[in-house]
C-alpha cells in the first residue's frame, strides 16, 4: 500500500495494490476532478511531482499530447501507484471546492418538456445544497447505479419553510435504468437520494471578445445557465448560442431564447435541426450538423471562449473542427454526454484541464 499527498491542498490518502488513484482517493472521500472515470476525457489529470505510476490494464492515455506526458501529467482514473506519489491538483480561486455530500430529498414534481424530455424538481428539507451553474448531481438507484444529470436552475431555496428546490430535465432513453424509473414507477412525493455537487463545467471568468455556446439536445441543460450568467455579466460581448435538436418540438427552451434574441442585440440565437418537421410547418432556420453552423456563422473563433455540451459525437465534431478557423484549445470548454450503453456518466473539460493545455 503506497500512500498519495496532493498539493496545494495538502491532502493524504492510501492506495491499495491494483487500485486507481482515482477510486483510492474517492474511497477516502478525497477531492480529485473527474469525469469519465475511463481515461477518455482528461479531466482528472494531475501533474506528478514525485514517485513512480503505471497504468492500469495496458491503458495508453491517448488524450494526453507528448508534451503533457514528458511534463508528468498523469490520468488519476486509470493510473496506479508504484510508490508513494505527490501529485498538483491546480486549483481555481474563481470557484472554490464544494464539499460533495449525499442528500435525502422527495419528489415535488414531474412533467413533460417534450415527449422525450421529462423535468423533475425534487425538494430537501435541509436548505443548503450548494453548487455552482453546469455542475451536476448524481442520482441514487435501489440497485446501487448512479445516473448523472445537469442542474437545470439556479439555486432556488425557500428560506420561509427552510426547503430547497432542485430541477433537472432528464432525456428518456429507451430501457434506460432510471427512464423506465421515472416514466412509470416514480411519483410525486417519493424519496429520492442524490450526489453533488460534481464536475467542472464552469464559467470562465474572464471576458473574451466573444463567447459561442453550443448545445447538442439536453446539453442545453447546462448551457442555457452559463449563457444566462454571461448575458447579465458581459454588456459589450457577442454571445451566440447554437442548439442542435432533431426537430422542432426539442426546443423546449425556444420561446426562452427567442425573447432573449428580441430583447439583447448581442445575443445571437441559431437552433439547427438535423430532422424538421414538416407536419409542425416549413422550417426556415439551419439545419445539418450544429458544428458546421457555428463555422458558417462565426468562421473567426480567434480570442472567442466555446463551451460546449452534448453528445459526444457533437463534441468532437466541435474539437475537429474549431482550431481551423482560430479557437485556441485552452478556450474550449466542454460536458460530454456518454450513450446510453456505454456510462452513464459525463466527461468533462472543464478550469482545471485548462491549465493543463
Amino acid at each position: 500500500m503506497f500512500q498519495v499527498k496532493t498539493k496545494p491542498n495538502e491532502q493524504q490518502f492510501s492506495a491499495k495494490e491494483g487500485e486507481s488513484i482515482l477510486e483510492a482517493a474517492i474511497r477516502q472521500k478525497v477531492m480529485v476532478p473527474y469525469g469519465c472515470g475511463k481515461g477518455e476525457c482528461g479531466a482528472c489529470k494531475v501533474i506528478v511531482s514525485q514517485g513512480e505510476y503505471e497504468y492500469l490494464h495496458g491503458y495508453k492515455p491517448k488524450v494526453l499530447s507528448q508534451e503533457e506526458c514528458s511534463e508528468g501529467v498523469m490520468l488519476c482514473c486509470m493510473a496506479k501507484a508504484m510508490s508513494d506519489l505527490e501529485v498538483i491538483i491546480p486549483e481555481n480561486s474563481d470557484y472554490p471546492k464544494i464539499e460533495i455530500e449525499t442528500y435525502q430529498s422527495q419528489v415535488k414534481k414531474i412533467k413533460p418538456l417534450t415527449d422525450s424530455v421529462y423535468q423533475l424538481i425534487l425538494e430537501i428539507d435541509s436548505g443548503q445544497f450548494d453548487y455552482y451553474p453546469g455542475q451536476y448531481i448524481e442520482i441514487l438507484l435501489p440497485d446501487g447505479h448512479k445516473r448523472a444529470y445537469s442542474l437545470a436552475s439556479l439555486i432556488k431555496r425557500n428560506e420561509e419553510n427552510l426547503t430547497q428546490e432542485v430541477e433537472l430535465h432528464i432525456r428518456l432513453h429507451e430501457n434506460g435504468l432510471f427512464s423506465n424509473l421515472l416514466k412509470h414507477e416514480i411519483s410525486v412525493g417519493d424519496p429520492l437520494s442524490f450526489e453533488g455537487p460534481k464536475g467542472g463545467f464552469l464559467l470562465n471568468q474572464d471576458f473574451s471578445s466573444k463567447t459561442v455556446f453550443v448545445a447538442g439536445g439536453t446539453g442545453i441543460v447546462p448551457i442555457k445557465l452559463l449563457l444566462d450568467i454571461r448575458l447579465d455579466k458581459a454588456k459589450n460581448e457577442d454571445i451566440y448560442l447554437f442548439w442542435g435538436v432533431k426537430d422542432q418540438q426539442e426546443l423546449f427552451h425556444n420561446d426562452y431564447f427567442n425573447k432573449l434574441y428580441q430583447e439583447n442585440s448581442k445575443f445571437h440565437y441559431i437552433p439547427v435541426l438535423t430532422e424538421p418537421d414538416l407536419r409542425m410547418g416549413n422550417w426556415r432556420g439551419a439545419t445539418g450538423i450544429v458544428s458546421n453552423s457555428v463555422v458558417e456563422e462565426v468562421p473567426d473563433l480567434a480570442g472567442s471562449q466555446v463551451y460546449a455540451a452534448g453528445p459526444q459525437a457533437m463534441i468532437q465534431s466541435c474539437q475537429n473542427i474549431f482550431p481551423a478557423f482560430g479557437l485556441a484549445e485552452e478556450n474550449f470548454y466542454m460536458d460530454i454526454f456518454l450513450q446510453p450503453g456505454k456510462d452513464s456518466r459525463r466527461k468533462k473539460k472543464n478550469f482545471f484541464q485548462k491549465l493543463f493545455s
